[in-house]
Parts: structure tokens; sequence; C-alpha cells
């Protein structure tokens, strides 16, 4: 039940539409109707990052994948889009599911090359309200903040050389800071063993070049998983849940293979994974490639074992194949890294 005069409930009245039922466990997401039968997703916006911003900024990219459109503007307090038809990638079949991942590896790769035009997405909007002064005053000052910098005009390159700094550095500080959350429950299910922690910690170190894009900058949509991917009616991929933040290079794939090792519904968890991994590796980059995804096994190990795992009766198996496959990659590092 939605507290009453809540930001939720406000955001409802304003909009004129009905909650339904929650879409997760917290009462921060809502499924909700309008008089005409329309349906909406109505959330609490996220407080550190508006999501108001990367959604508008999708609008001028000409985007190959749905997204949320919203209703609300920067700065309210809940998030309003209308439902995106169909079925979230880690509700399908899992052969169907699999029949996707090479799409899936794509749309990751296009939605980084987005990511990459944000700072040109000023002047688009400045082209397309060029003469239209309700539009110049809409999307005046939109694409603001520290978070993401969208940079002000290609002349001025120290800006841009300063967000990019921002962004390596965040990197950075988002995985020691990981390390740091994720040890102790990693340790104490075994996942992974102490000493092996604190070797592929000293290697995280001695390689910073994880943390620098190839080109532009090393921005990703920071929830690229399954449960955030929606197979549309028509074939087409939506991608919801968009929250922007700097991460180690191929991130996002790499996040989407942690997380369905974790959250495998059949036995053989390892031999799968291990069929997998070539396919969302890059080519080129190998170790760093390696260092990535035993980060990402961490991440997604930490999640799965902190949400509650005792009724998943593969949690043994999951454990056993993700410390297989952390300890695999930390001997090939070791062997071949100076």
């Amino acid at each position: 039940m939605i507290p009453k005069n809540s930001a939720i409930d406000r955001t409802c009245e304003r909009l004129g539409i009905s909650p339904i039922r929650r879409l997760g466990e917290k009462d921060s997401s809502w499924l909700c109707r309008d008089t005409d039968g329309k349906l909406f997703v109505l959330k609490t916006a996220d407080r550190s990052q508006d999501p108001h911003t990367i959604l508008r900024a999708l609008r001028v990219l000409y985007t190959p994948f749905k997204y949320p459109i919203p209703l609300t503007a920067p700065g309210d307090s809940c998030l309003v889009y209308p439902w995106i038809e169909g079925e979230r990638m880690d509700r399908i079949d899992p052969s169907e599911q699999e029949r996707h991942f090479d799409g899936i590896i794509e749309l990751a790769g296009r939605i980084q090359a987005l990511l990459r035009s944000l700072h040109l997405v000023p002047f688009f909007e400045k082209s397309f309200s060029a003469g239209d002064d309700s539009g110049a005053r809409e999307s005046n000052g939109t694409f603001t903040g520290a978070e993401i910098n969208f940079g002000c005009s290609p002349v001025l390159d120290q800006e841009i050389k300063k967000a990019r700094r921002y962004e390596v550095a965040a990197s950075y500080k988002w995985l020691n800071d990981g390390l740091s959350r994720w040890w102790d429950t990693i340790v104490k299910h075994g996942i992974w063993h102490e000493e092996s922690m604190e070797r592929f910690r000293k290697l995280l170190d001695a390689s910073p070049a994880i943390h620098l894009p190839i080109t532009g900058n090393n921005l990703t949509h920071g929830r690229f998983t399954p449960d955030h991917i929606i197979l549309c009616p028509d074939g087409s991929l939506g991608v919801v849940s968009w929250r922007v933040d700097p991460r180690p290079r191929r991130y996002m794939q790499l996040s989407f293979l942690a997380w369905s090792l974790f959250h495998e519904s059949r036995t053989g968890i390892y031999e799968k994974f291990s069929t997998l991994i070539p396919r969302f590796f890059a080519r080129s980059f190998y170790l760093e490639n390696l260092l990535v995804l035993n980060v990402c096994i961490l991440e997604q190990g930490y999640y799965f074992a902190s949400n509650g795992h005792s009724s998943d009766c593969l949690a043994d198996e999951k454990f056993f194949s993700a410390n297989r496959i952390l300890s695999e990659g930390l001997y090939t590092l070791v062997a071949n890294m100076p």
C-alpha cells in the first residue's frame, strides 16, 4: 500500500494514474494504470543521479533499442514512463535467452558508443529547438552535473579532458570500494579464499589500464543485467533501470555474463559458463578481460550471497563454479602478467 501523501502518492494524483502492483520487493517501483487502461512504470528517482538526465539525452541520440521515455521532468522526485511491452530477459526460457546473447553483446557495444557521444547532446538539443522558444526553455540547463559530464563544446578540450580524468578516478574508486565491501561475504560463502582475494587485489593495483577507455569515455549502463533487459514482441530489445557510471573496460558485457552464472536454473553451470566466456570476451586485451571478468563475478557473487540464496538448490554448485573460474583466471593472470 502506498503511504498517503508520499512522493509516489502525490505523483499518481498529479498524473491521474493508479498503482496496480509493486515491481519487485521494495515499495520504490510500481506498475500503474490510467483511466484509459494504459500502463505506466513509476519509480522513485535515484537521488545520487537523476535518471531523467540520461533518458532525455537518449532521446536525441537515435537509439537502436527501446528505453523509458519519461513523462516526468528533471528534478521530480519520481520517474514515470509508459510500460515497455515484452518479457524480461531473465524470465524467458534459457535456450531462448542464449539465442539472444550475440545481440545483447552487440547492444552493449552500441550503448557504449552512444555514451561516448553524450558531449554532443547539447548541440543536438540546440539544433532541434532552434526557432522554438518553448523547446529552448525546456532544454536549457538539462544536461549538467558532475556525475555525467556531457561537455560544452568541442573546442573546450580541457573540460572534456577533466571529465575523462574524473571518470577514470571514479572507476578506480568504485573498484577499490567494491572489493572492500564484497570481501567478507565472498570469503564467508567460499566463493573465493582470503589469499586469492589478496593476490587478486595486488594484480588490480598493478593494472590501471582496465580503467582507461580505448576511445571516448568509460561510461556504462551500470545495471546491464538480464533483469533489466526486455525482449519486446517485435524481437527488438529494451533497456530499463538506467544509471550511467564509470566502470572498468568491458564491464557491461562481463557483468551480464557474471549475473547469468549466479542465476542459472540448470545444473552443469561450470561447463556452460566456460563455453560462454569466449563469446563475451573481446578478441584483444585478453588479460584485461580476465581481470574485469573476475571483478564482475565477485560483484555478482556478493549480491547473490547477500540477498538470500537459501531457497536456491543450485547455490553450492554456483559457489563452486565461481570459485573454479576465479581461480583459473587468477592462475592465467599470474602466469602471464609481469
